[in-house]
């Protein structure tokens, strides 16, 4: 059964990537230039005032090459015919699209099928396809071509994105209508291909030509459009939770979920897209047979299996009873951090697996859409207006230590605006810390006071459930994001609330005492301006703002080697001070690389905080072995942090500038790199004094940004010791690599922000105090170099 469902799901997802851009018209929509939109949306509307009749011919290139002819009679704005030739195992077939319906006839098996035909939403597409392949794709002119003998324009369709595929349309010069149409897989082959190669406008039609009557005997089925569906319709269809991606690649969004029998077997589906490209996740319960046949590969913690079908590449893999398939034609690598994501299905009794599956069947199979399921798992994700599944919420995928409190929250009916729930310990047994992530203000009409109002009584009653749900939370910190009703873009940075709260003082305020004066009596809380004022906006991230989208000009999301950018002579100049630097503990043209290593001293260091998880974590653990560090933080993160920067200094560490957005810095201007380092001095030098310090992000720098900074009265820190934390290995792996190369006068490079950093800081330090060494501040190691 299991080879079965990956069979005929595989198809479902391979047709479906097929026909998406060919029969919707979400594939044709704009980019950057204003007046290639303009064409292209004419080209998505033109058949509702253009008549034409021809023969389009389309081809795809897969594991074989598949080809197909289909005659096109379309008589303005909504009535068509298309006579699908026979190829290969595909049937001759006729489709009739008249208005609302549509009917498809196959003579073959003298079969009829009726059924809504799919709508044109000009608004739907106005409203949300439009804006998501203008923020995914640019699109241009790219010269002037001839189709079936007509004069065109052709418009390029590409990622933002590396690894995307991309798209080229052809668009008559005169009708505006679509002539031609190419897919290219992201290394640039040719995919497919849609054209006409024969075509006539306003022809004169004969009135039978838009009508088919049943043949006699004819088999005449009633089919419907499917809709989208919740996951607990979903659940009920299938006997099982599904479990969704936490991750998706930048730019992808939730487009519908909904239940398919294969050969009996209903089988839950999950569409997502960023407007051009396509990912289809099937989920079916069913015994972990054989796997197909494909290369074996490492999903997480079980194996897959990964081949290529058609235009799409295929991953499957089994976890806890449960068949994955994920489709898409995005790069391997991709596809394996979406799955690695999908947290495996639990909650069911194998021991009542045969009588479930049986149960879920032929519920799905009589569709009355009884709740079968004898037993529940963890609440399902919320659907609401302003936290959809495009959000990826922790709920049903949350770890074991947060499970208590997603369903607290979820029995508090609280969860539809929250966004994630995150549960950590320091390892040291000093408790644990729980951070709750939410959205406010989408019903707001005006008013600072009824802003602060509405989110003191929001976050008063989260962190009061989640103390109550796990006693074990000594701590809960909340972040808080203005929101309007609709999708909720986990990029933005804009946070708007912030609070640090005690476990006992909070539990102990009386519930008729204001949330606003309860939640200051608890711990640390932190207002914007903008809060406060009532003027509310959301802020979109810049490109070199969204810290989470990978290979954007201008971002810099990881510390993976230092680089320099620099003509030859400067790069020999550059070359011997990092020498030095690194050999000698020399502090060279205000760089530093390494510290005195006649001294035993080391320098930890970690950058891109504060993070409201990893931060008090790490500041708890030096705490706890007298240790001292240097945080490089990053403005904007400072901002709504102002607590964790004031512990950092009152701590006796040291706090660095990191930029405020973390761009790239050899790809901007001079000014910007004024603006980026200028901001974060203004956001943590009132707090913790001015910064000597300054660290490039990414190690990116040039004799320009080297010389804003000293302008600025910074001075650049490097590093000697790079721990790689940033691809989070194990605890142990990142221990024993950083004690491997630890040294007098290091700088060891750590980040601010993944879990692992914080639960092998311990080991590290042990270790390290244990050589000899005293860990220090760079402004108290750069005190021995010569």
């Amino acid at each position: 059964m299991a080879s079965q469902v990956l069979r005929g799901a595989a198809a479902l997802a391979v047709f479906a990537l097929g026909t998406s851009v060919l029969g919707a018209p979400g594939w044709s929509q704009p980019g950057g230039a204003d007046t290639a939109l303009v064409w292209l949306r004419s080209g998505t509307l033109a058949p509702r005032q253009v008549s034409y009749e021809g023969t389009k011919s389309i081809t795809v290139w897969g594991g074989q090459v598949r080809a197909s002819q289909v005659r096109v009679y379309h008589a303005a704005p909504d009535h068509t015919r298309l006579e699908y030739l026979a190829a290969g195992a595909q049937p001759r077939r006729i489709v009739i699209i008249k208005g609302r319906t549509q009917m498809e006839y196959v003579p073959a098996s003298n079969q009829v099928i009726q059924r809504p035909a799919p709508q044109a939403d000009e608004d739907l597409l106005t409203r949300a396809v439009l804006p998501q392949i203008t923020h995914n794709y640019n699109v241009e002119f790219s010269g002037a071509e001839q189709v079936a003998g007509r004069e065109t324009r052709v418009i390029d369709i590409k990622s933002k994105f590396q690894g995307r595929p991309s798209l080229r349309v052809w668009v008559d010069r005169e009708t505006r209508l679509i002539l031609r149409f190419e897919r290219y897989r992201p290394d640039g082959t040719l995919q497919q291909t849609s054209t006409f190669i024969s075509i006539r406008f306003d022809p004169v039609f004969s009135p039978d030509l838009f009508t088919v009557s049943s043949p006699p005997g004819a088999q005449v089925q009633q089919g419907r459009n499917p809709r989208s569906m919740t996951i607990q319709e979903i659940a009920q269809r299938v006997g099982f939770t599904p479990r969704v991606p936490s991750y998706l690649p930048a730019g992808f969004q939730a487009k519908g979920a909904r239940v398919v029998n294969v050969r009996g077997q209903p089988v839950a589906t999950f569409v997502y897209s960023d407007g051009v490209s396509t990912l289809t996740m099937f989920e079916s319960r069913g015994p972990q047979g054989p796997p197909p046949k494909g290369r074996r590969v490492r999903i997480g913690s079980v194996e897959g299996t990964v081949t290529a079908r058609g235009v799409a590449t295929l991953l499957h893999w089994n976890a806890a009873g449960v068949s994955y398939i994920l489709v898409g034609d995005l790069p391997e690598d991709d596809l394996i951090r979406v799955a690695a994501s999908v947290p495996a299905v639990s909650g069911f009794r194998p021991a009542h697996r045969s009588a479930f599956v049986s149960i879920a069947i032929a519920e799905a199979a009589s569709g009355s859409g009884t709740n079968v399921a004898p037993w529940r798992d963890l609440p399902p994700v919320p659907i609401a207006p302003y936290i959809t599944n495009d959000t990826h919420p922790v709920g049903a995928g949350v770890s074991a230590d947060g499970v208590p409190i997603w369903r607290a929250l979820a029995a508090a009916g609280l969860t539809p605006f929250v966004v994630k729930v995150t549960v950590a310990g320091d390892g040291l047994g000093a408790g644990r810390l729980a951070w709750l992530w939410f959205v406010y203000g989408m019903d707001w009409t005006g008013g600072g006071a009824a802003a602060v109002h509405e989110v003191a009584a929001r976050a008063r009653a989260l962190a009061v459930t989640a103390f109550r749900a796990d006693p074990r939370v000594a701590q809960v910190v909340l972040t808080g994001q203005y929101h309007v009703r609709g999708p909720f873009d986990v990029r933005r940075t804009d946070a708007t609330f912030t609070a640090r709260l005690d476990r006992d003082p909070l539990l102990a305020a009386p519930p008729g005492v204001d949330a606003e004066l309860a939640l200051a009596q608890a711990g640390d809380v932190w207002y914007s301006p903008a809060l406060r004022a009532g003027a509310l906006v959301v802020h979109r991230p810049r490109p070199h703002e969204s810290r989470r989208a990978r290979g954007l000009p201008g971002d810099r999301s990881v510390e993976s080697a230092e680089h320099f950018d620099g003509s030859l002579p400067q790069r020999i100049v550059e070359t011997k001070r990092r020498l030095d630097g690194i050999l000698f503990g020399v502090e060279s043209a205000g760089r530093l690389w390494r510290g005195n290593p006649r001294r035993r001293e080391i320098a930890l260091t970690f950058d891109d905080g504060p993070d409201p998880v990893a931060t008090p974590l790490l500041l708890a653990i030096l705490r706890r072995f007298g240790a001292r560090a240097t945080f490089f933080v990053i403005g904007e993160r400072a901002v709504p942090y102002p607590y964790l920067i004031k512990q950092m200094a009152a701590e006796g560490h040291e706090v660095g500038n990191h930029t405020f957005h973390h761009p790239k810095l050899t790809t901007v201007d001079p000014r910007t790199i004024r603006e980026e380092l200028a901001a974060t001095t203004e956001a943590i030098g009132p707090i913790a004094g001015p910064p000597r310090w300054f660290r490039p992000p990414g190690g990116d720098y040039s004799p320009q940004v080297a010389g804003v900074a000293r302008e600025a009265g910074l001075n650049l820190a490097m590093w000697t010791v790079n721990s790689g934390d940033w691809a989070a290995p194990p605890p142990k792996l990142l221990a024993e690599r950083v004690l491997a190369r630890a040294e007098p006068g290091a700088i060891i490079l750590l980040h601010n922000g993944t879990l692992g950093t914080v639960r092998a800081l311990p080991e590290v330090i042990v270790d390290l105090k244990r050589r000899g060494y005293d860990l220090v501040t760079v402004s108290e190691l750069a005190r021995g170099t010569e």
